[in-house]
């Protein structure tokens, strides 16, 4: 047999080798003796091909899997069980892994090397992140090496502070569509088959569905060929809750305990639990070891009047002196403290106070410079005369007082209250003039006066739109009256708030933010048979059924936008929408600088109302922090005026002014309210406040008369209209 036959019925040999033994082959013969050397030599030389070939097999391709966070990486497995190869699927895994050594290697080294690179780039921390382990169909088939990989899988995750939930996800077969979802979206098949689930379960479009999280996507699975393991190391949220109020003596059972920051954060490197609480008298500040649950930092605040004491003490005050700045300090992983500034005739003083140990923890002291500035006392003294109230004999509690600048003047800002008004005064800081003063009447006076100017005796009902109605008499008595008008509806806080500080002559335009209710993505085809309950399932607000219907509509949003015309003295071209599915920007302020402020928190009515009643003051709010990492992707777009036609005819009514916003205002509630009652279909509602208002001539507005005219006629309207 020639050299070269031998060879290449060994099996597979480099090119190198096989001219090596044809060079071998024609050499002249040799004495006797060599041709046992060559013998020996042709031995060595199938025991090392052989030898070769199984290195060869172990080396082959057994498979593949792949793991998705939000980045998406596919590993290519060996039969011997080595990670032959990394490729990345999307950009986000592409560049997290630019550094990384993506050749052979273990299994553990390619998963610590991935997740150590994830958690450099944000997309893992805080040992939360849900992983998606899909195997393909050959690991599948192959039950010891699928077993064998899980466990070394799992065991190397174990090993890091980043995974909370791994979730292995198998029994994969051919599917065009989810190849095809996977190629659209740069994942895995794994998640590509998860998104396809989803997407056919909600009915929403698949790009929608492809933005939610693994966690979202988790929901709605089937329970056969998913197994999740929960791998984090942690201690649970509650587990530590009950250590903190363990250590300070407290029962949830029979004590009220407001949690206002539940927060897995880090100290010093380290996983740790940040938790702020508070009972009637007291608050507290924990921070709980998320691996061991041991108590890194505890303390109770001082009182606001214990830390007063302590800086008046400390600053050696005996007169009398003026707060400024009372504020509690207490975001973040530092120690909480109460910030106040306060002065008296000659001084001002500048204190941070520890909020748990009450130390002094910063101070500044700087004399004031002489002015011919009347002092604060003296424009208090102005404005309680203009307001005819006596501190001697009245109890009068001050909760702004400013010496700040009105268009470029200096002045004293002043805001008070006693039990039955709010005031606001702008005094000058110069001559004393009063510059601006509103007193603010309680809502129960002002629907007395209301009900006495129209001449109603008997029960009435009063409706919630009354800025949509007749917003130009509102705001003609509000300006005639001197009464501030405070945005309590989160979009229009969020102007409001987004307003404070700047000139209102700077304003380009406002953007308002909608959640696009439960139907947005859907087609008017898809609309034509939505039930009461699929209407009244909003993504994002537990609100009452008549607000919930609107939102599903758009019509809230309209109603909005006819409101902030009215509010904020814009023209229906200074007024965007765009959907915001996350909730998160409640809304924001273009201004003529192109800059754009936006107002942002999670979606909790609790803010705005507070922020409202508190004005200007901002003080702990019982609600949870805003954590822009939990949401990832903020996404903006849109309104589709044409499936959801309420919000076409709501900006057509304020554009057409007079009563026409009336018109579709009464019109829509009259319409909701059959629709929840079952007798006319969702579409039908914008149907007929548009109908209602192309059929009703719209009128001037110069007296509640009118608008309540044009109110009765658009609900008479619908009412026939269904009959």
């Amino acid at each position: 047999m020639k050299t070269e036959v031998l060879l290449r019925s060994i099996g597979k040999i480099n090119d190198e080798l096989i001219a090596d033994a044809e060079s071998e082959a024609n050499t002249k013969r040799k004495p006797g003796w060599a041709k046992l050397g060559t013998m020996a030599a042709c031995l060595a030389l199938v025991l090392c091909t052989g030898i070769a070939t199984h290195a060869i097999r172990s080396n082959a391709t057994a498979g593949t899997f792949t793991m998705d966070v939000n980045p998406s990486v596919e590993y290519t497995i060996a039969k011997s069980g080595a990670v032959k190869s990394i490729r990345s699927l999307n950009s986000d895994a592409e560049n997290a892994l630019s550094d990384v050594a993506l050749g052979k290697q273990s299994v553990e080294t390619a998963l610590t090397r991935t997740v150590a690179a994830y958690e450099a780039c944000g997309y893992m921390e805080n040992g939360e992140a849900t992983v998606l382990i899909s195997f393909d169909s050959r690991l599948d088939a192959n039950a010891e090496l699928k077993a064998s990989l899980s466990a070394e899988i799992q065991q190397a995750l174990e090993q890091t502070d980043a995974v909370g939930t791994l979730v292995f996800h198998s029994e994969l077969t051919e599917n065009a569509e989810v190849a095809k979802i996977a190629e659209e979206f740069h994942v895995s098949l794994g998640r590509a088959d998860w998104i396809l689930t989803a997407a056919n379960k909600t009915g929403l479009p698949t790009d929608e569905v492809a933005r939610m999280s693994l966690d979202e996507l988790l929901k709605f699975q089937e329970v056969s060929g998913i197994s999740s393991v929960c791998v984090s190391k942690f201690i649970s949220l509650e587990e530590a809750k009950k250590i903190a109020l363990k250590d300070a003596k407290l029962d949830e059972l029979t004590q009220k305990i407001v949690f206002t920051r539940e927060e897995l954060s880090r100290n010093q490197g380290k996983p740790c639990y940040l938790l702020e609480f508070y009972t009637g008298t007291n608050q507290y500040f924990y921070q709980i070891d998320a691996k061991s649950g041991s108590i890194i930092y505890a303390g109770k605040y001082i009182t606001l009047s214990e830390a007063k004491k302590i800086a008046l003490d400390d600053a050696g005050c005996e007169d009398k002196v003026s707060f400024t700045e009372e504020t509690l300090v207490s975001g973040g992983i530092k120690t909480p403290y109460y910030r106040l500034v306060f002065a008296d005739a000659k001084t001002q003083w500048t204190y941070r106070i520890d909020a748990v140990l009450g130390t002094v923890l910063e101070k500044q002291q700087k004399e004031i410079v002489a002015t011919d500035f009347i002092s604060l006392e003296e424009a208090k003294e102005i404005a309680l005369k203009d307001a005819g109230l006596d501190e001697a004999t009245q109890k009068i509690v001050f909760t702004r007082e400013e010496l700040n600048r009105n268009s470029g003047k200096p002045c004293y800002i002043l805001e008070f209250y006693t039990a039955k008004k709010q005031y606001s005064y702008k005094v000058d800081a110069k001559n004393g003039s009063i510059m601006e003063a509103y007193h603010f009447i309680l809502l129960a006076d002002a629907k007395k006066i209301a009900l006495d100017d129209a001449g109603v005796s008997e029960k009435v009902t009063f409706t919630e739109e009354t800025l949509v109605a007749g917003g130009s008499l509102v705001m003609e008595q509000a300006a005639k009256k001197g009464v501030r008008i405070y945005p309590v509806d989160s979009e229009h806080s969020a102007i409001f708030q987004c307003l404070q500080g700047n000139r209102r002559e700077q304003l380009h335009k406002i953007i308002l933010t909608a959640s696009g209710g439960p139907f947005f993505g859907k087609t008017r085809q898809e609309l034509e048979h939505v039930t009461v309950a699929d209407a009244l399932n909003h993504p994002n607000w537990s609100m009452g059924n008549k607000i919930t219907i609107d939102s599903a509509t758009l019509m809230n949003k309209g109603l909005e936008f006819i409101e902030a015309k009215w509010l904020f003295d814009l023209t229906p071209e200074q007024i965007e929408i765009v959907v915001h599915r996350q909730s998160v920007v409640h809304s924001a302020v273009e201004y003529q600088d192109c800059s754009v402020i936006a107002q942002m928190g999670v979606p909790d009515m609790k803010i705005p109302i507070q922020y409202a009643l508190l004005y200007p003051e901002r003080l702990p709010c019982p609600t949870k922090h805003l954590s822009l990492t939990d949401y990832g992707t903020l996404t903006f777009e849109k309104p589709d005026m044409e499936t959801f036609s309420c919000l076409k005819t709501a900006i057509a009514a304020i554009t057409t002014g007079d009563t026409a916003p009336c018109i579709v205002n009464g019109a829509n509630e009259v319409a909701v309210a059959a629709f929840l009652s079952g007798k006319i279909r969702f579409l039908d509602i914008g149907a007929l406040a548009q109908k209602a208002m192309e059929m009703i001539p719209a009128t001037k507005i110069e007296t509640y008369e009118d608008v309540m005219r044009a109110d009765t006629k658009a609900r008479e309207f619908v009412r026939n209209t269904i009959a």
